[in-house]
């Protein structure tokens, strides 16, 4: 048996042994010390599975939330661009009924020239027509007057 413990791998378990059990000699003997304080870790790292629950349901949210901002962001930029285009068109068509607009306006001052001249030419005429049947009587009046002087 002598052989026995002079086994260098036989030693070094034992040796690890006796200071293992030492080690939980020391654990259990000082335990009520420490104990509370291993009672509130052991409390502590239970009450983690819950906190991080908590954080993957806030992580959750919070992407939901980034989420349903993003489409509300895109449907911003998309009324934004139809906006745009609607804005686009209407200033196109602004412009061509201001063009339109100006067309009849100038049509409208070729039409009062037109009627401008034409009521003119209507008062010299009718004032022609006048002085030349006025000339006439006055002429007619002068003739009669030198045929009774006369005659």
């Amino acid at each position: 048996m002598n052989g026995f413990f002079r086994n260098t791998a036989f030693r070094a378990a034992l040796k690890q042994a006796a200071t293992l059990s030492f080690f939980c000699f020391m654990f259990f003997f000082f335990a009520p010390v420490a104990k509370a304080g291993l009672w509130d870790n052991l409390k502590q790292f239970s009450e983690l599975p819950s906190e991080v629950n908590e954080l993957k349901q806030n992580y959750r949210q919070t992407l939901d939330n980034y989420n349903e901002t993003l489409t509300k962001l895109d449907q911003a930029n998309e009324s934004i661009r139809s906006y745009r285009e609607e804005n686009d068109k209407l200033i196109e068509q602004n412009e061509a009924l201001a063009s339109m607009v100006l067309e009849l306006r100038q049509a409208e001052q070729t039409r009062e020239e037109n009627a401008r001249k034409v009521r003119s030419f209507l008062f010299a005429a009718i004032g022609v027509l006048a002085g030349y049947f006025m000339l006439l009587r006055a002429i007619r009046f002068a003739m009669r007057v030198r045929t009774r002087q006369h005659g």
